[in-house]
């Protein structure tokens, strides 16, 4: 058992409640389960055999977003997400819509089994777009490469397969990265691009042999742009901003673009949207009502929404208006 081996982070977790007020799902079900704490609790049961798995355990675990927000008001420091997640690898039993996403992937290389897009070859900078920047949101993708255009940039891009990532956050094994290193060695990579933060996420374990970069971070230095011309507000990515620690490069690049509002509720304490793969598709009305807490904030606000994340985007433009910040720097730039 996985959980063994978070047995003293769990033992450190003094039951004081503090992640309750910020966890979106406790915020829309009051239950206990559905906090930090209850997981925690939870995971303990496991860890001493007091509780068995079942499909309600099981859906206990998975009901969460992987946000971390709860951890930004622990007094004690533990790593809730870290238990959560160790405790889902030690689940035998599968959601049925974790296990397409699972049988997608290990069968056509991408969570909606579509047919693998090849990639193109190019110079030693890579880009890789992500599954839903290439099969679902290709705007993103479209955007992008327009702006590598515009600056002269010649990228490599790779097949666009599946990075792993929803995999990852299910709790089963990461097969995927092998795979894509085995494609970056041959075409002598020395620099990764990534739209989407999940993926950034899952490459991590590359990042002593590789220069891995959000494009946020690639795109800093650009060169003066012309304003935007709306009003924006920037919804930070819980991947981008609290798991990889990029809060500033998307808001610099906004403030070149013109001026941008922020969340009542932005940075380390930033709401999540719900767009997370794994999560969205097992519970969808959650996500949904957690989406449309974002939604109603920025229209309060008369702005359109800037994600950073193509998962933040894909979900939350169901119900509001969105755009990726590259669709912003893309059009600030053929204006220039």
């Amino acid at each position: 058992m996985m959980l063994q081996k978070m047995q003293h982070e769990i033992m450190c977790c003094t039951g004081c409640g503090f992640c309750k007020k910020s966890c979106p799902i406790y915020e829309i079900t009051g239950k206990e389960v559905d906090s930090g704490k209850g997981k925690v609790l939870l995971a303990y049961g496991i860890l001493k055999g007091e509780i068995k798995e079942d499909e309600s355990v099981v859906k206990a675990f998975q009901n969460c977003a992987l946000c971390m927000r709860c951890e930004q008001d622990c007094p004690s420091l533990i790593q809730i997400d870290a238990i959560i997640q160790t405790a889902r690898r030690d689940m035998k039993t599968m959601l049925p819509s974790h296990k397409k996403i699972m049988d997608f992937v290990t069968n056509f290389g991408n969570p909606f089994g579509e047919k693998v897009i090849k990639g193109r070859e190019g110079g030693n900078i890579a880009y890789f777009a992500g599954c839903i920047a290439s099969y679902k949101e290709k705007n993103i993708k479209e955007a992008t490469l327009s702006i590598f255009e515009k600056l002269n940039i010649d990228v490599t891009i790779l097949d666009a397969i599946c990075c792993g990532n929803p995999l990852e956050h299910i709790g089963k094994e990461n097969k995927s990265i092998k795979k894509i290193e085995n494609e970056l060695k041959k075409k002598e990579i020395k620099k990764i691009i990534f739209s989407c933060p999940n993926c950034m996420k899952s490459f991590a374990p590359l990042s002593e042999k590789y220069e891995i970069m959000h494009i946020t971070q690639f795109l800093l230095n650009i060169p003066k742009i012309k304003p935007f011309g709306k009003k924006m507000i920037y919804h930070d990515s819980s991947i981008l901003a609290r798991y990889l620690g990029i809060y500033d490069e998307p808001r610099i690049l906004l403030q070149k673009a013109g001026k941008f509002l922020e969340f009542d509720e932005n940075k380390e304490i930033a709401k999540c949207c719900g767009s997370d793969l794994a999560f969205s598709t097992a519970f969808p009305e959650m996500a949904e009502k957690m989406a449309e807490k974002i939604v109603e904030e920025a229209r309060k606000k008369n702005a359109v929404i800037v994600t950073a994340s193509p998962h933040c985007y894909s979900h939350l433009k169901k119900y509001g208006e969105v755009m990726d910040i590259a669709e912003v720097i893309k059009k600030c730039l053929n204006s220039g």
